[in-house]
């Protein structure tokens, strides 16, 4: 009795899951014909991919057929591919060998199940049967014993124009995580950058053709030509999974189902799979958002919610349309947080803790950072690797925007025991806090910088874009990001690209007072690595029969200059905004009148955001108290590196 009883629940779920299932199918379909019949990049390399999953060896046997457009003037006879898992496999790859890489710090001992790699056993070109030669290769540093480059040999070229049919079988294997992809306990498991990916082949700044594929360093991330993704996993049916684009699912037996993705015009295709998540699922206008979180997570799922659609409305008003019909959210484990804090195509992880406070929106802010990524790293596609400033700088330039529409411009981040810290504070905080008042010039390589990456590569460039919405107007620069955006989209644009049209957007702008001086400003803060620090040196005054002379003297230390406001405020209430250009190292102003000087401020409207010290721009003749900004923020910044910190340790 008790047998049959267990055969018919058995029977009840298995019909359950089917026909709940059965809606996720026909979503597949529909996103396929919508996105089918207009493509929205040239979709020059493509993958179909057949997966089993080993859940239990954190494992997948992979079929992949990648097809490639010669899109070059050139005949090419060999291809690279990014193979990434392996600068996990041992303490030998570039990635490890330095110890600079996320999580690097956590392989000693390492017992051999928890290394990962990715092996491809054969590689075959459409219509020829003898298996490709195969080779690893080091372009970038030349280690010999990394194996995050393949190169395969091709038995015939692939003319100018023509298309390359690629059939390839392979293992990925993923190690405990460590570098955002993983395993870790309770079956959770984190596929991203596990397959065998076709490297970019391009023209450089010199004009030669070849292929852009560089190994996996720390501080690099990605970098890919757009084309459809369809990606079939056979996985356990009681598992929820997500990732990039549509996922529909059918029954393969009692026990294993076929989990069927879709992902068009995107650069990669990432996916998690755990049979402990939960999932809320939403709408916002043709957009179908999936939300995976652990139960002990539910409390602040709805701040998911709010973060993510908010951020496509935002975007999609001041960037552009948001193209795709899917959006995944991962707020990851405990156990599974180092695969967090990253952004992938329609598919964003963040990051949290249980019962994390409202009042600090770290969660809000995560989720809206790796939403931002999808317009710059997935829809216009720079090269993170050489140019990363392009993509994470201004993904946290809109980050910021984003949460202080959301939240309020004063307390968007930060709202504790009477503390208010707004995002870009903060960001403007952690730029300015660079020890020495030096920094790399944020146009470095990725791997080849030596300072500290985030201030750099993130707080720097959106500081620098944050002084170009104040000094250009909101509007103007808004109108100026939107024509990049729609001259960009699906073309993988270089940082010339925006620099050229930021310039010719400057010299429009005849009321602008930067835009005399706006190329020397833009190449030292994209290209230099020095800071500007304004400042009131003294400011004098004598008088003489009813008369006073005033003499204010001003300074710039560091070789960054940007022309400034000076704002005057005399005893009878006349104000004089008066402009420096603030070129010199030392500059001074002469004023007579017959009112005494109350205040003297250097640009009062806090245009220039990348002043690293706000607090010498003002003079008073009468001091006042001084301000809890500069306070609150430096509290907010170190709560929060003690917060990152906690979430890599755990």
């Amino acid at each position: 009795m008790v047998l049959l009883i267990l055969r018919a629940m058995r029977l009840i779920i298995f019909f359950m899951s089917f026909f709940s299932l059965l809606p996720s199918f026909a979503d597949t379909s529909t996103c396929r014909e919508k996105s089918d019949a207009h493509a929205l990049s040239l979709r020059t390399t493509n993958y179909v991919m057949e997966l089993d999953l080993d859940e239990s060896k954190h494992q997948v046997q992979g079929k992949s057929t990648i097809t490639w457009v010669n899109r070059s003037p050139d005949a090419v006879s060999t291809l690279r591919l990014y193979m990434y898992l392996n600068a996990f496999s041992n303490r030998k790859s570039s990635y490890l060998r330095n110890g600079r890489g996320i999580g690097s710090d956590q392989v000693d001992d390492r017992p051999a199940e928890d290394w990962g790699w990715v092996k491809v056993s054969q590689a075959h070109q459409e219509k020829v049967e003898e298996p490709l030669k195969q080779s690893y290769v080091s372009p970038t540093d030349g280690n010999p014993e990394d194996q995050t480059v393949l190169e395969i040999a091709l038995w015939e070229p692939v003319d100018a124009g023509d298309t390359l049919r690629l059939e390839l079988e392979f293992e990925s294997k993923l190690p405990r995580i460590f570098g955002r992809s993983g395993f870790a306990e309770f079956s959770f498991m984190h596929w991203v950058h596990w397959y065998p990916k076709l490297g970019v082949y391009e023209e450089d700044l010199d004009g030669t053709w070849g292929w852009n594929c560089h190994q996996f360093l720390p501080q690099m991330e990605f970098y890919g030509n757009h084309g459809n993704y369809e990606v079939l996993i056979n996985a356990p049916s009681h598992w929820t999974l997500g990732g990039s684009g549509c996922m529909g699912v059918s029954v393969l037996d009692d026990s294993r189902s076929r989990f069927h993705f879709v992902a068009h015009d995107v650069i990669d295709f990432a996916w998690v799979a755990s049979p402990h998540l939960q999932v809320i699922e939403e709408q916002w206008n043709d957009v179908h958002l999936r939300y995976l979180y652990p139960s002990s997570h539910a409390g602040h799922a709805d701040r998911l919610v709010q973060a993510a659609t908010f951020g496509l409305e935002y975007m999609t008003q001041y960037v552009g349309d948001y193209p795709y019909t899917t959006l995944t959210v991962l707020d990851p484990p405990v156990y599974g947080l180092r695969s967090g804090f990253m952004e992938y195509p329609t598919y964003i992880t963040g990051g949290s803790f249980y019962a994390w406070p409202r009042q600090i929106r770290t969660i809000e802010s995560l989720v809206l950072h790796e939403f931002a990524h999808q317009y710059f790293m997935q829809l216009l596609a720079n090269n993170e690797k050489e140019e990363a400033w392009l993509d994470e700088g201004f993904a946290t330039y809109y980050e910021d925007r984003i949460m202080e529409a959301m939240l309020g411009e004063r307390s968007s981040l930060f709202d504790v025991f009477g503390y208010h810290v707004s995002n870009s504070a903060f960001t403007r905080n952690e730029y300015v806090s660079i020890a020495e008042g030096k920094t790399d010039p944020i146009g470095t390589k990725s791997w080849e910088i030596e300072g500290p990456y985030k201030a750099i590569i993130y707080s720097k460039t959106a500081t620098f874009l944050k002084t170009l919405e104040c000094y250009m107007g909101r509007q103007d620069f808004d109108a100026m990001m939107r024509r990049y955006f729609e001259a960009h989209k699906f073309t993988n644009p270089r940082g010339e690209d925006f620099l050229n049209l930021l310039r010719a957007t400057l010299k429009t702008q005849d009321d602008n007072i930067l835009s005399p001086h706006a190329d020397a400003f833009i190449d030292e803060a994209i290209f230099g690595t020095s800071t500007c620090d304004y400042l009131i040196k003294d400011v004098k005054q004598d008088g003489q029969g009813g008369i006073f002379d005033h003499t204010i003297r001003l300074e710039r230390r560091g070789d960054l200059s940007i022309p400034v406001e000076v704002a005057v405020k005399f005893e009878d209430g006349v104000d004089q905004l008066l402009v420096w250009d603030g070129q010199e190292q030392a500059h001074e102003m002469h004023l007579s009148g017959p009112h005494r000087i109350l205040s003297v401020e250097i640009d009062p409207h806090r245009k220039n955001q990348m002043d690293i010290n706000f607090n010498n721009n003002s003079f008073a003749a009468r001091p006042g108290k001084l301000g809890r900004a500069k306070y609150a923020g430096k509290l907010a910044f170190w709560f929060q590196q003690i917060t990152n910190t906690l979430a890599v340790l755990l």
